[in-house]
């Protein structure tokens, strides 16, 4: 998840959830997804009034900034109804997000990418994950830390540079050691003797170099052990160099100050142990041509006549095959038809648009509330009141006074101390009369569940498939019953009698709910109520209701889970 790659497709994903997060879309706009340069950013964000997102989708004469407002435009329109998975599959496949990457990254992104998309598939078919949504794995994917351990030896066609401690435990077919000449640095300052560092330092205290005390016996006796010390540590790490390559080990070193090798270093023991065996070869590439190059070799040396030809092997396809390969994957990756999801407590009104029409209305609402809360108007009472209703009848038992200030604080800690007690009062009431009504003991026990996010798929009547993502405030399991109920907090409540003809809105949210519900609990009736907090009264749909909401909204059942 720290790999630039990720990070790039995390920016886009928060930009799609919350457009107005202008540094996600900075991120995005100059990442390879999209590849706006500094230059072009700095003309897009400085001195504007308002949002980026506003600035990136103004008139402008920049072909480049017109495509980055296209493609965003697209990518929030495709995630309206695409999994986590066809949405990142789609942006790196279809939309050339990887080649992009991949061109400027380098191969390295694709282990982190495929990860990705591995954990995008992996937490949608996860049993009790729902039908993922972006938001959820978004939230997944900043909450865990992967680490992927690549596999090196897979690794072609690539130059690694890197320490020998770091290269323990791998093989590559040609090493060079580059630092061979340089021996470790003999030691100083506070030293500690051996015993005391086999007992992790109890005993005697440490021995400190004093100043103009260097030659005392007891510091060059310390020195002197320490120095062997590491010296052994030195040569074991030079057999781990050293039994890193496959093929070929090519040693390189330097002189020093004086033109000398200093004796004990690696070039030096290296040449001690093979020089008298090595030949003389040929100059290797990026060596002056008088440069010296000696070669030994593992076995013994066979005659030139009986040296092996070399030969490149290859396996080529035949051309038949080859061209057939090339028609597939030149043929675009189907895309499914853009559908537009239905918002239960909307139903009504989006049963009757198509995706583009359902994402650009979508769009103007979040905008519009995101930049109302950029301002200084608060909330207003009925949004606050409803919000703490529902919080406070979450709870099996009415919260105490100390636990719904917390939850007025939670939803909004801008209020003023009068405004809150006015609404705790109001809402601790409304709540404590829903507990006192005699169905309660079955609302709220414990057969009972709060808020049950429930996502699906309903068809309409033209034979599409229409996501569906809701939350039931309350659901009671029982042995062969399934009843939903939701709170409303009107302040007016409809008088009782029928419900379909007073409340059409509220009767289709709970027609999508029994649909789903059907089809999660084949097995069990299903029962739809609306509790109005404010009588407090419990108005069961008739079979009637359900039945006209559904022909209103030309529905049957599909898939669902909660």
């Amino acid at each position: 998840t720290e790999h630039v790659a990720v990070e790039d497709l995390t920016a886009l994903m928060q930009v799609i959830l919350l457009p107005e997060d202008d540094l996600s879309l900075a991120t995005l706009l100059t990442s390879p997804l999209i590849g706006l340069s500094d230059e072009q950013l700095e003309s897009l964000a400085a001195g504007r009034s308002g949002l980026l997102i506003d600035a990136l989708n103004a008139p402008t004469d920049d072909p480049a900034i017109r495509q980055a407002a296209l493609d965003v435009h697209h990518w929030r329109a495709m995630a309206d109804y695409a999994a986590p998975f066809a949405f990142l599959a789609t942006v790196l496949g279809r939309d050339g997000g990887r080649r992009k990457m991949l061109a400027r990254l380098g191969e390295d992104c694709n282990d982190p990418l495929d990860e990705l998309l591995r954990l995008a598939r992996a937490e949608e078919i996860r049993p009790g994950s729902g039908l993922a949504s972006l938001e959820a794995f978004l939230d997944t994917l900043r909450r865990i830390k992967l680490d992927i351990k690549r596999d090196m030896e897979a690794r072609a066609d690539k130059v690694r540079i890197m320490t020998v401690h770091g290269a323990k435990g791998l093989e590559a077919r040609t090493v060079f050691l580059v630092d061979t000449c340089r021996l470790p640095r003999a030691p100083s300052g506070v030293v500690e003797t051996a015993e005391q560092e086999a007992s992790g330092g109890a005993g005697q205290p440490p021995l400190v170099l004093l100043a103009g005390d260097t030659h005392a016996a007891a510091y060059q006796a310390v020195k002197a052990e320490r120095m062997e010390r590491q010296l052994e540590e030195y040569r074991r790490l030079l057999y781990v160099a050293m039994t890193r390559a496959k093929d070929r080990l090519i040693v390189t070193g330097h002189m020093t100050g004086d033109g000398d090798v200093p004796p004990g270093c690696w070039y030096d023991l290296i040449d001690m142990a093979l020089a008298p065996t090595a030949r003389p070869g040929k100059t290797l590439d990026g060596l002056p041509g008088d440069e010296p190059v000696r070669v030994w070799c593992a076995s013994p040396w066979p005659e030139p006549a009986e040296a092996p030809a070399e030969q490149e092997q290859a396996s080529a396809l035949s051309p038949a095959v080859t061209g057939a390969l090339r028609e597939l994957l030149s043929e675009p990756t189907p895309i499914p038809a853009v559908t537009a999801p239905l918002r239960p407590s909307r139903a009504r009104k989006d049963i009757a648009l198509d995706g583009d029409r359902w994402h650009a209305e979508a769009d103007a609402e979040r905008h519009a509330r995101a930049v109302e809360s950029l301002g200084e108007t608060e909330p207003s009472r009925a949004l606050l009141f409803g919000t703490l209703v529902h919080r406070l009848l979450e709870a099996p038992r009415l919260p105490s006074i100390e636990d719904a200030r917390t939850i007025v604080s939670s939803i909004n800690q801008s209020l003023d101390p009068g405004r809150e007690q006015e609404l705790l009062a109001a809402a601790l009431d409304q709540a404590g009369a829903v507990h006192r009504m005699p169905v309660a003991s079955d609302l709220f026990g414990p057969a009972s569940r709060a808020e049950v996010p429930i996502r699906g798929q309903v068809t309409d009547r033209n034979g599409l498939k229409r996501p569906v993502s809701g939350s039931i405030d309350r659901l009671v399991i029982g042995p062969g019953e399934i009843r939903a109920i939701d709170f409303k907090t009107n302040v007016t409540v409809p008088p009782e009698g029928d419900v379909w003809r007073t409340s059409p809105d509220y009767c289709a949210q709970l027609a999508l709910y029994a649909v789903l519900l059907t089809e999660l609990f084949p097995a069990k009736t299903v029962r739809c109520g609306l509790l109005w907090t404010a009588a407090p009264r419990l108005d069961w749909l008739s079979a009637d209701d359900l039945a006209a909401a559904h022909q209103e909204l030309g529905i049957s059942a599909g898939l669902a889970k909660a």
